[in-house]
C-alpha cells in the first residue's frame, strides 16, 4: 500500500510540474487586428531560401532580411554561406557589397543587383509583399482567402501567389510565396520570422 501511495504521489507531482511548465498559446488576433499590426511593423527579420528560375537556369540561394523602420539589410548567399551579396538601403538609396568588394551606391537596388548578379528581384516592393501586403500604389489583381489573407496579387508587372502562411506569435505571416514576371520565376520560402515590433 505504501508503494502504491508513493507512485501516486510521484504521478501527481509530475502532472503538476508539467501543467506549470506548459503555457497555453496566446490567442490569435482577428484579421483587422493582425492587418493593423503587420502594416505597422517597424522592426522585423526573416530568413529562408529563394530559388530564381530564368529560362532554363535555376539558382537556389539563402536570404536574410532585417528591417528597422525604413532601413533594410538584405543578404543573399550561396547554400554554404561563403559567397554573398549584401544590400543595405532606404527609400531612394541603396548600397551593394559582393563578397569582399567595395560598396556600390545606387538609387535602384533592382537594377544594380541585376547588373552584378543577373538576378531580378523586386527589392523595393519586397518590404511589403513579404509581409502579405500590397505595395503602395495601384494593383491589377488582389484576391484574399476566407481568412482575408492575401493569396493572389498582381502589381507592377509581378504576379504573386501566397501559397501558405505560418503562425508567428499572434500573427499569421507568409511562409511560401511564388513570384512571376514574364519568364522569370522566383520562389521565396520563409523558414523563420523573428524580432517583430509594431508601433501599434
Amino acid at each position: 500500500m505504501k508503494y502504491v501511495t508513493q507512485i501516486l504521489t510521484v504521478l501527481i507531482l509530475t502532472s503538476l510540474v508539467l501543467a506549470c511548465a506548459t503555457k497555453p498559446d496566446s490567442p490569435q488576433l482577428n484579421w483587422e487586428q493582425q492587418h493593423k499590426q503587420i502594416t505597422h511593423l517597424t522592426r522585423w527579420s526573416a530568413q529562408g531560401s529563394v530559388s530564381i528560375k530564368q529560362k532554363m537556369h535555376t539558382t537556389i540561394t539563402r536570404f536574410k532580411w532585417q528591417q528597422e523602420h525604413e532601413h533594410y539589410q538584405l543578404k543573399i548567399s550561396d547554400p554554404l554561406g561563403i559567397a554573398y551579396v549584401l544590400i543595405t538601403g532606404q527609400p531612394g538609396i541603396a548600397k551593394l557589397w559582393q563578397s569582399q568588394n567595395e560598396a556600390i551606391v545606387t538609387d535602384s537596388p533592382e537594377a544594380l543587383l541585376a547588373r552584378q548578379t543577373h538576378w531580378h528581384l523586386p527589392i523595393s516592393q519586397l518590404h511589403y509583399w513579404i509581409r502579405g501586403l500590397p505595395a503602395p500604389g495601384s494593383f491589377k489583381t488582389l484576391q484574399r482567402n476566407k481568412r482575408k489573407q492575401l493569396i493572389r496579387l498582381q502589381q507592377q508587372g509581378w504576379k504573386i501567389h501566397y501559397r501558405n502562411y505560418q503562425r508567428v506569435g499572434r500573427l499569421q505571416l507568409p511562409k511560401q510565396i511564388d513570384f512571376q514576371y514574364g519568364e522569370l520565376r522566383v520562389r521565396l520560402v520563409i523558414s523563420k520570422w523573428w524580432r517583430l515590433s509594431s508601433k501599434v
